[in-house]
């Protein structure tokens, strides 16, 4: 979204200003997907606000997704802060955040100690 020139996330923008037509949850998460394969962070960041402002965040799926971006860009304190935030956890949930840690060379981390 921020740096992304002609790409999906400047289409997903130029849909939402011209057109007025507001991206769902289906949208976002389409558009994290990205953000997985690429490791966009400053678009993932932009989605991620979009998604605090309209309450996507509550979403199993859109929080999950979330997690798994953050973990994947190597930001394991936002990648926490949603999995903290999440009001039902599931076993996705679980996996997208002991991923990343893994991911990022940290599987053996104290967080999980003081949830148990």
């Amino acid at each position: 979204m921020a740096g992304d020139k002609c790409g999906p996330f400047d289409h997903l923008r130029k849909m939402q200003m011209e057109e007025e037509m507001k991206a769902n949850k289906v949208t976002v998460l389409n558009a994290l997907i990205i953000c997985l394969v690429k490791s966009e962070f400053p678009s993932l960041k932009e989605l991620c606000g979009y998604s605090l402002r309209h309450g996507f965040q509550n979403d199993e799926l859109v929080a999950n997704a979330l997690v798994a971006a953050f973990a994947k860009c190597g930001s394991m304190t936002s990648a926490e802060y949603f999995f903290d935030g999440m009001t039902s956890r599931t076993v996705s949930s679980l996996n997208a955040v002991i991923g990343g840690h893994a991911q990022n060379g940290d599987p053996s981390n104290d967080m999980f100690r003081s949830r148990t």
